[in-house]
């Protein structure tokens, strides 16, 4: 499954990056997902400080249906 398609030449800095991006991929791949509790807090904190800066239902629904 992880076997590549091509082979590009990659010089060392590009190589690095790739790296730290597949460890970091790896790393969020493994961590346990969030709870339903947590995921809910943190929308309506998002909401909270989207209507802090202005949005308001009205706004968000001429946004969201054109």
């Amino acid at each position: 499954m992880n076997t590549p398609n091509a082979s590009l030449p990659l010089d060392a800095e590009r190589k690095r990056r790739l790296l730290a991006i597949y460890a970091m991929l790896e790393k969020k791949r493994q961590a346990p997902a969030p709870s339903a509790e947590s995921v809910i807090q943190g929308l309506q904190e998002m909401g909270e400080e989207a209507q802090r800066n202005g949005l308001t239902p009205e706004i968000l629904d001429d946004i969201l249906n054109g």
